[in-house]
């Protein structure tokens, strides 16, 4: 008897679960159960997308979407202004206060460069056109007092002349259009020899026409230095690093650039140079 019932018990079970398993599965049967949908899951619009509530049978793992509507649209406002420039364009940015999207709209041309027709004066030795547009700082159509050889403002000789071949940039922010190596340097001919901490120091204190902006050059200028004026003979220090304990040294023999690393100790000659 007990076996009967155990029997008619797992019966039982199994036509349960058969009937949850078949369930949905046709919904044009008519002996197949409808959906029992339930566990709204609403999705609220968004700028660009709508929105619509998520139903789930609990029957089965069908859904359905249903009480669907249109995207709220963007909300546009709090425009921000960017004028044009001579390069650069003009337009409104606008920002949606919902998504914070942004959009650029009534944009507008450049309104290129309105050069002065007279040079002027820029800095020491040279003259060029101004843009005439408050803001910008272009110059055009540049004149230079001094050339490659000459005797600059400081007694030495200019190395080099225009715009961008080195560091551009001096101590004052603004553009260095020249280099000038100084007139005379230090080392072999009167036997005076430094260290590269030595060599900054008196580099940078130098005073050769009354200018006292003179450096230790870097490894470009000074090879630009020795080839300008011709110089073959000793190493000279450069101010450029290798690491805590090296910097390199350039020397010009038979008209060929030699560069070398050299411990910071060593003794090398100092040829100062400034850029204006």
């Amino acid at each position: 008897m007990k076996k009967s019932k155990k029997f008619f018990g797992i019966i039982t079970i199994v036509v349960i679960i058969g009937f949850v398993l078949s369930a949905c599965e046709k919904p044009d049967d008519p002996k197949c159960p409808p959906h029992t949908w339930g566990g709204d899951y609403v999705t609220a619009p968004t700028c660009i997308n709508g929105g619509h509530t998520t139903q789930w049978c609990s029957w089965c793992i069908e859904t359905q979407k249903i009480k669907q509507t249109t995207a709220a649209g963007h909300n546009w406002g709090n425009n921000a202004v960017t004028s044009p420039t001579c390069t650069e364009e003009g337009y409104t940015t606008q920002t949606c206060s919902n998504c914070l999207t942004t959009q650029k709209i009534n944009q507008t041309a450049a309104l290129e460069h309105d050069w002065n027709t007279v040079s002027e004066t820029i800095r020491e030795g040279v003259q060029g056109k101004k843009c005439n547009r408050i803001g910008c700082n272009k110059i055009t159509d540049y004149k230079f007092t001094y050339a490659v050889g000459e005797k600059g403002p400081g007694g030495g000789t200019i190395i080099y002349v225009g715009i961008g071949l080195y560091s551009t940039t001096i101590a004052d922010s603004s553009t260095a259009y020249y280099r000038e190596a100084a007139p005379t340097y230090e080392g072999s001919l009167n036997n005076r020899w430094y260290d590269w901490y030595d060599a900054k120091w008196r580099a940078g204190r130098s005073t050769y026409g009354g200018k006292n902006d003179w450096y230790l050059p870097n490894d470009s200028e000074l090879r630009r230095m020795l080839t300008v004026l011709d110089l073959d003979g000793s190493y000279y220090w450069t101010s450029s690093e290798i690491d805590k304990d090296y910097a390199w040294v350039v020397a010009r023999e038979g008209g060929q650039i030699f560069v070398n690393r050299s411990v910071k100790a060593n003794l090398w000659c100092v040829r100062a140079v400034r850029a204006f």
